[in-house]
């Protein structure tokens, strides 16, 4: 993110003392100018759940679902216990079941392999 921002810094230019990222008339923007236009964009598309913090939310499932390890999700998230990132994480029923099959092991088993049983019920 550090190269990102440098990058920014060196197209826009200006000096050391301006605004990061200043709105469109130049002036410091209110603290809920983002998430405003957030709102805006989405409703303008037909998405109903507006909040800029769900991106967080997202970002955790996201992160959980691709094989992300939750003790670092915690530290990114800055949470101070693993219950929080794994509220954050909001994972579904559904979304535990995929790739499922590839740690059962029981799935894993031909079913050819049986296990034989003598008359005492012990394996032969």
């Amino acid at each position: 993110m550090g190269a990102v921002l440098q990058e920014y810094l060196r197209q826009r230019g200006g000096e050391d003392t301006d605004i990061l990222f200043p709105s469109e008339s130049n002036t410091k923007l209110v603290g809920t100018s983002i998430a405003h236009d957030l709102a805006r964009y989405n409703r303008n598309r037909g998405v109903e759940k507006i909040s800029a913090h769900l991106f967080r939310h997202t970002f955790a499932k996201n992160w959980i679902l691709q094989g992300g390890d939750p003790l670092r999700l915690q530290k990114i998230l800055g949470h101070s216990t693993l219950a929080m990132s794994q509220h954050y994480a909001n994972l579904y029923k559904k979304d535990l079941k995929a790739g499922f099959e590839d740690f059962n092991l029981l799935s894993r088993l031909k079913t050819d392999d049986k296990i034989k049983l003598n008359s005492r019920g012990t394996r032969r």
